[in-house]
């Protein structure tokens, strides 16, 4: 953006002061306009996911022994 407001003004300067413009206002971007910046993760949240994928693993794990052990014993 600075390149292109100094190249705005370099001609700016070569045109008569009649001809001048006032330059366009920049334009802002809302936070909810940049989707990109809820993709960002911290390590915190690295970390926090890491250990709920584990929780999640464990509980299924445990559940399916429980299962398979029920099966084993009634079978029997």
């Amino acid at each position: 953006m600075a390149a292109q407001a100094q190249r705005l003004q370099e001609v700016q300067r070569g045109l008569p002061a009649h001809r001048h413009q006032p330059p366009p206002t920049l334009a802002t971007v809302l936070p909810e306009e940049t989707p990109e910046r809820k993709l960002q993760f911290s390590q915190a949240t690295l970390e926090r996911y890491r250990t709920l994928r584990e929780q999640r693993w464990r509980a299924q794990f445990a559940s399916l022994t429980q299962t398979f052990c029920s099966c084993i014993w009634t079978a029997s």
